[in-house]
């Protein structure tokens, strides 16, 4: 029948409850998930990565960041790496880092919980364009 995709977020620890997303069909098939910080889960599909933020035990969806084009991404410790093509060199492509946490955390949980739609950012060298 139906395939329905979904984020499943499971926090470590006795008292800790999961919690079960429907993945928008919209954005496409996820393609991986990484870590970025120590609270942000990314969900990376074609068109960018879907954030999530696992902190105070909760695990929401926050955003989507969209690159110009698709590339190469990865997180760590302390950010989310990114390779954008660079604005005066066509031929060059350019590796950005977005530090975590995200700036704007608290108003992209707030779009969340008040049933608004998933906020699309795009990503270019100097970081989140809203």
């Amino acid at each position: 029948g139906k395939k329905d995709l979904a984020v499943f977020g499971l926090p470590l620890g006795d008292a800790a409850k999961h919690t079960l997303y429907r993945f928008p069909a919209a954005l496409g098939e996820p393609r991986a998930a990484l870590w970025a910080g120590e609270e942000f889960g990314g969900v990376v599909v074609e068109r960018g990565v879907v954030w999530f933020n696992g902190q105070e035990g909760k695990f929401l969806p926050l955003l989507l960041t969209q690159p110009p084009v698709v590339g190469a991404v990865a997180g760590d410790d302390h950010s989310f790496w990114f390779v954008v093509p660079h604005s005066k060199q066509a031929a060059k492509s350019v590796l950005v880092s977005l530090g975590m946490p995200l700036e704007d955390v608290e108003g992209y949980q707030s779009s969340f919980t008040s049933n608004q739609p998933l906020r699309a950012v795009r990503i270019d060298a100097s970081g989140l364009s809203k």
